[in-house]
């Protein structure tokens, strides 16, 4: 799966949200045992990025049931 966002943001606040917005999502995808890598690049090419190789299946929180989808 490849996202991209486009904000209305300045560079300087793109900047400041950048490492927060980072911190949100890997703290929602640790819940779930998938790799993942997350890659945010400012408008002032600023790049934050978080990556997670090895899944723990048996730290993950949540079920795929509990996304509204059957178990």
């Amino acid at each position: 799966m490849d996202i991209h966002f486009i904000s209305s943001l300045t560079p300087d606040d793109e900047d400041r949200l950048a490492p927060a917005l980072l911190q949100a999502l890997t703290t929602m995808l640790e819940l779930v045992p998938i790799a993942y890598t997350v890659r945010i690049q400012t408008a002032s090419s600023r790049q934050y990025q978080r990556t997670r190789t090895e899944i723990d299946t048996h730290a993950a929180a949540i079920s795929v049931g509990d996304f509204g989808t059957p178990n």
